[in-house]
């Protein structure tokens, strides 16, 4: 069994290493910062403790009403496509590993 950051639970077999719960590939966003490698998929296990929905401006949170407010702004003025959002220099959301 292999947990990797973003919640996904692989199970392989020990005798051979294939995998026992299927973990398709799936396209990513693409994109990323100039001189950065993005690859086009990742490997989504069907075992995964995923947040079921992305982030959204109504999750941003702060102390105050308006720490809050300016949570909301920033993140929209920043890129975010999901867990496999790459770095970019217009800045990009991204979910604590």
């Amino acid at each position: 069994m292999l947990r990797r950051k973003p919640a996904n639970i692989f199970v392989l077999d020990r005798r051979n290493g294939e995998l026992v719960v299927p973990a398709p590939e799936k396209p990513v966003p693409q994109g990323a910062a100039k001189g950065d490698y993005v690859t086009p998929t990742q490997p989504f296990s069907e075992l995964s403790f995923r947040p079921t929905k992305d982030l959204s401006g109504a999750d941003m949170w702060g102390a105050t009403m308006f720490d809050q407010l300016v949570c909301r702004v920033m993140f929209h003025q920043m890129r975010y496509e999901g867990i496999f959002t790459p770095p970019s220099e217009q800045g990009y959301a991204g979910l604590p590993g």
